[in-house]
């Protein structure tokens, strides 16, 4: 029986089979892992009872939003194709958390979460990203739309499928996580979910601007991000925006054009509509 599943959407198959390998070196737990995007398994996996790939050429927040739905386990995590899990029994340690007597005992079972914290580019022992007020949404963007600065960023979670779904999945008009994730984030907060920091789950790379395949999420972020995410939360009506249509990812364009021009036949996936 699985206990938990990975999702992510997948542009980099030369760095899958190292992902894969760095989940099954860090948990005893079993888990399938579901990869979303344009280009399919490499040879080396394409045998794997527990590797899935669906093809989309959507924005990443749609793939990861399909990725949700085709899940099986009861906990899921999503992650980045451009990094890979530490061996620091970051996840089992969340599963005892999560599955504890005193945790279950303040907050119903599916909106306990454990948000893991991340490294992006080098690791600096002691430097802010080490700091409890770096995970928090206490500064910039986010304390000037007024959002509360004791909600936690959750980028990489081991949730609740469940909850996860009830509670919308990605706004998927968010191109990709930058800010989307920190929409989900906000509105599972509003919701009453007990988010708790775990440890240091994934090694991420760095790169700012252009530079190797991230042009068009840094695009992205400064033409269409930041500015859909400020008209929803200077909104007066947003403050109790917490539940969204689990199927608003099939409103999103079939294919990105920022990254895959217009040449490329879409798939509407009809199956993963709940």
């Amino acid at each position: 029986m699985l206990d938990f599943s990975v999702f992510l959407a997948a542009i980099r198959p030369q760095n899958w089979m190292a992902l894969y390998n760095s989940i099954k070196a860090s948990t005893e737990k079993e888990f399938e892992l579901i990869f979303v995007g344009p280009y399919g398994l490499p040879d080396e996996m394409k045998d794997l009872p527990n590797v899935r790939h669906i093809e989309d050429w959507g924005c990443p927040s749609r793939c990861y939003q399909i990725g949700l739905l085709a899940c099986t386990a009861p906990y899921v995590l999503f992650v980045a194709d451009d990094g890979v899990i530490l061996n620091n029994g970051a996840i089992d340690t969340a599963f005892r958390v999560l599955e504890s007597d005193a945790v279950r005992a303040v907050t119903p079972h599916k909106k306990n979460i454990i948000s893991f914290k991340y490294y992006e580019g080098e690791i600096i022992p002691g430097g802010f990203i080490s700091t409890v007020d770096y995970w928090k949404m206490n500064r910039g963007l986010f304390t000037e739309l007024g959002i509360p600065d004791h909600f936690w960023f959750v980028m990489t979670p081991l949730i609740s499928r469940e909850y996860m779904i009830e509670i919308g999945g990605f706004d998927c008009r968010f191109d990709h996580l930058g800010l989307g994730a920190q929409d989900f984030g906000i509105r599972i907060q509003r919701d009453g979910a007990n988010v708790m920091m775990g440890e240091y789950l994934i090694h991420v790379t760095f790169w700012p601007g252009h530079m190797h395949d991230h042009g068009p999420i840094h695009d992205s972020h400064y033409e269409h991000e930041e500015p859909l995410f400020k008209s929803i939360y200077s909104d007066p009506l947003c403050t109790n925006r917490t539940k969204i249509d689990i199927n608003n990812w099939n409103d999103s364009p079939e294919v990105w054009t920022r990254r895959f021009g217009t040449e490329v036949k879409g798939f509407s996936h009809p199956e993963l509509l709940v």
